[in-house]
């Protein structure tokens, strides 16, 4: 065999194999059903076991375009022949390319929101039974209670100046006593609301 007989560009068929990332028999079914055409195959050499050479690029680009986008048994030895063919054709493979991209993009989106809803159910989970264990307690109810207290607080010290009146008038002239009357008006009821904080204890 000599190599003036090989087509200028043209590799054997193992270096095809290698160059496009695609096994010998995928190559070999390719080229018996016509996928590869018949003039981007040629045997160098008249033996049995002379060698076959291609020419890559055009081999490439014809089985890509002969293979079915639509059916799902080929997406996979698409993308292979595009990522090769895109080294030299992009433009043969960039619909594809895009696609693949997208389609790779779309894919952790939806890996991701599952990851997050598994994640927020677990939390979820732990959270309701944490309260039901009673070591949490839901905002809800203790904005619930603090607006109770905060009501009793309130009632409590505006019901002062109506109990306490008549007896600063009694005692007017004497500062300290009105001090004093004052004083354990509001001690006596905030005695009294420092029972709230027995009832959450």
């Amino acid at each position: 065999m000599k190599s003036k007989k090989i087509p200028k560009g043209w590799v054997k068929l193992s270096e095809f194999e290698r160059m496009s990332g695609l096994s010998s028999r995928t190559v070999a079914l390719a080229i018996a059903h016509n996928k590869i055409p018949a003039e981007c195959v040629k045997k160098i050499g008249a033996g049995a076991t002379s060698p076959k050479y291609v020419d890559p690029q055009a081999a490439a680009v014809s089985w890509y375009q002969n293979l079915n986008a639509g059916h799902h048994l080929s997406r996979t030895l698409r993308s292979t022949l595009a990522k090769y063919i895109k080294k030299f054709a992009p433009d043969v493979v960039g619909e594809d390319i895009k696609k693949s991209k997208e389609e790779a993009r779309s894919k952790m989106s939806f890996d991701e929101s599952l990851r997050r809803e598994k994640a927020a159910k677990a939390e979820t989970a732990e959270i309701e039974l944490e309260e039901k264990k009673g070591s949490l307690i839901s905002k809800v109810n203790v904005y619930n209670s603090l607006f109770e207290a905060g009501q009793q607080i309130r009632d409590a010290l505006l019901s002062i100046p109506e109990r306490i009146t008549d007896e600063i008038i009694a005692v007017v002239e004497s500062r300290t006593k009105v001090r004093n009357l004052i004083h354990d008006a509001i001690a006596a009821e905030l005695e009294k609301l420092s029972e709230i904080n027995k009832k959450y204890e």
